[in-house]
Order: structure tokens, then C-alpha cells, then sequence
């Protein structure tokens, strides 16, 4: 039996974030509950001393002293404290910053969660794929487009609703080139011109002015849609827009992070699992090794298709500048071949969806077990 003390409840007996508002509700209660472990919350002044201490960080902060925000009987007990956080930070930097906590409060019973793979090479963090679970939870085993071989009008798929300086040079290269009227490209603009830091981005300053022009005409000449939907709407997962992955056969992924706060780990979020649920090939504007990862998880690529030596390129602007020819060759092919190509991928794409379906409660036994392990 797993028990996670909390702080305080509410409304029949919900209980809510441990550590303040600042923190979120601890969804590892939900998570537990609904895979069928067995687990219960308790009090944290009547919890046992085994009991977890759970805090769900919305944005770590690196000013803030988290364990002061802890209640101070799970210090006095030495109880365990489990950090749940779903971004793709660096965790060399997390890891430094609790360890600066741990020293100055006398605490390191703890262990933090996050979504960024790197987490698993430190003393304080660890590694799971919490994104995958909430994606397969907001949609469902069944859910999705499926595989059909009937024909399609549109050559790919690509969808981005929040504006990144990297974003938009990718998607104004298919814009100016005419290629984006041979899929469904949606660029939406929300949060305009917010991520614009050309420092803030691993791309070369040359680069990017190269390509300044093109973006102020993009962005100028839309934003362009494909839907009716609220911005709401698009950034729900249980919303899935079917009708696009099945009239189109491959999808451009454009993921959160390129480069994964330059800890050369990986983050796999919804971006690239809504692809996998709705039975379409893709290729990813990602992280080095995004697609290495994908293997380690189960889930299947597609180089017996298309070249995926881009993943390999541990530069990130070689690698975008790759991904963005791939892009153009694949969009650039006959309706006829990128059929052909679809129907090969058929064992992939079945394979991908049982993966999804079946694998991702394991992973969260698998972290219950690391979580346990932890000294």
C-alpha cells in the first residue's frame, strides 16, 4: 500500500496541493488509483513515516526554497518527498538547486520526477514520461483515426498553435515555397512573438536573419487555420481532429523543445503522440535522439521508408536544417508514392497504437518502483 500524505483537503475529501498555491494538485494520487494500485492519502501530521510527500511543480523556479514550503513535520519524520514536474528543464540544473536545499534543511529524502530522459544521470532526479500517461489518459486506449488505404487529397499534416522563433522559420520555408497548400498547415500565432529570443534558441544568429524577411511575411500573411475550433479547443487532447490525419498521409511533428534545455536529454510530449494514436507516419522537429528515444519506449520509426539519420545529428542546426529538407522532400513526392509508402507502414502504425495502448501503465509501475528504490 502507498501512502501520500497531504497537507489539506477539500471538497469531499479532494485532496489539494501540497506546498502552497504555487504547486498543483497531486495528480500522482489519480495516477495511482486509476491503474489499479492499491494507494490512500492520509493526513500528513497522521501519515506514516514511509508515507510520500507529493508536490506537483508547475514551473521550477529557481529562487524559491521548496522545502521551506514543505509542512515541517515531514522534516522532523524524514519522510520522503516526491517532486512530480512534467517539463524538460535540465536536470543537471534541478539537481544542483536540490542539493542546495538538501544541505541547507538537513533533508535528502526526496526524489524528482520530470520529463526531460537526462534526469536518470543524477543524484536527485529521475526520469518518467508523464506527458505519455496524461496523452493516453485525455484520449483513451481506442480512440483516433485508423489505418485505411483509400486515397487522400493531402500529402502531410501540420499543426502549430503556439508561436516559436524556430517554429516559424520552419513552417515560412513550406509557406514561401508554396508547399503548405499540399497539406493541412495550421499556424495559429498564440502567444506571438513571446519566444523570439535568438539567444534563446540553439540556432545560428546568421541563420535566423537569413530568414527574417520570410517570417514577418508569414506571420503577416496569416494566421493560417484549419479549423473552426477556440484556442481552448486546440490545446485539448481529447479534442483530436480526426478528419486531418485521415485525408492526409504524414505528419510534421514540431515538438516543445529542440534541444531540451541544452542537457542533451529528451522530452517526449502529445505533439508527437497524436500522430502515433491517429495511425500516421511523421517526422520530428525535435531533440537529438528524439526518435532513439521513441525506440526505447517500444514505439517503432520509420527509416524503412524515408532516411531518419537527421536524429543521429547531435548539432542542432544541422539537424533542423535537415529535417527541414526531409520535410520538403516528402511533400515534394507524387500522391501515387506517398501511398505506396502508407500502406508499407501499416505493421508500424498498429504497432505504435498497441505500444500506446498497453505500455504506458507499465512505465508508471516502473517509476513506482524507482521511486520506492530511492535511498
Amino acid at each position: 500500500m502507498i501512502t501520500l500524505a497531504i497537507d489539506n483537503f477539500g471538497a469531499r475529501g479532494r485532496p489539494l496541493p501540497n506546498g502552497g498555491d504555487s504547486m498543483d494538485y497531486p495528480a500522482l494520487f489519480y495516477y495511482l488509483r486509476e491503474s489499479g494500485m492499491d494507494v490512500q492519502v492520509k493526513q500528513t501530521e497522521e501519515a506514516p513515516q514511509d508515507a510520500w510527500y507529493v508536490m506537483k511543480v508547475k514551473w521550477f523556479d529557481f529562487t524559491v526554497d521548496y522545502l521551506a514550503l514543505v509542512n515541517p513535520t515531514v522534516l522532523a519524520r524524514n519522510m520522503k518527498i516526491v517532486f512530480l514536474y512534467d517539463e524538460a528543464d535540465n536536470p543537471a540544473h534541478i539537481d544542483e538547486r536540490l542539493f542546495q536545499l538538501a544541505e541547507k534543511h538537513g533533508h535528502d529524502n526526496m526524489v524528482f520526477v520530470t520529463g526531460n530522459t537526462d534526469a536518470d544521470q543524477h543524484v536527485w532526479t529521475t526520469y518518467w514520461p508523464e506527458r505519455e500517461y496524461l496523452y493516453r489518459r485525455s484520449v483513451g486506449p481506442v480512440r483516433g483515426s485508423k489505418t485505411h488505404f483509400k486515397r487522400r487529397s493531402k500529402h502531410f499534416t501540420g499543426l502549430c498553435r503556439i508561436d516559436k522563433l524556430w517554429r516559424k522559420i520552419f513552417m515560412s520555408n513550406l509557406w514561401k515555397k508554396g508547399l503548405h497548400h499540399r497539406g493541412y498547415f495550421s499556424y495559429c500565432q498564440t502567444f506571438l512573438g513571446e519566444q523570439d529570443d535568438w539567444d534563446g534558441i540553439p540556432l545560428l544568429n546568421e541563420f535566423i536573419e537569413s530568414r527574417e524577411l520570410d517570417v514577418d511575411e508569414f506571420i503577416t500573411a496569416g494566421p493560417f487555420l484549419v479549423d473552426q475550433l477556440s484556442d481552448q479547443d486546440r490545446n485539448n487532447d481529447a479534442v483530436l481532429a480526426e478528419h486531418l490525419y485521415q485525408d492526409s498521409y504524414f505528419n510534421i511533428v514540431l515538438e516543445t523543445n529542440i534541444d531540451a534545455d541544452s542537457s542533451g536529454g529528451q522530452c517526449i510530449t502529445e505533439k508527437t503522440l497524436k500522430p502515433i494514436l491517429n495511425c500516421q507516419p511523421f517526422i520530428c522537429v525535435a531533440e537529438h535522439h528524439h526518435l532513439a528515444h521513441l525506440h526505447e519506449l517500444g514505439y517503432a520509426t520509420f527509416d524503412s521508408l524515408w532516411k531518419e539519420d537527421y536524429d543521429d545529428i547531435q548539432d542542432t542546426q544541422q539537424r533542423f536544417e535537415a529535417v527541414m529538407r526531409l520535410s520538403e522532400e516528402l511533400i515534394r513526392l507524387p500522391l501515387d508514392e506517398l501511398h505506396y509508402l502508407y500502406q508499407r507502414a501499416q505493421p508500424i502504425l498498429e504497432h505504435n497504437r498497441k505500444v500506446l495502448a498497453n505500455y504506458v501503465p507499465h512505465r508508471l509501475q516502473d517509476l513506482v518502483e524507482k521511486i520506492m528504490n530511492r535511498p
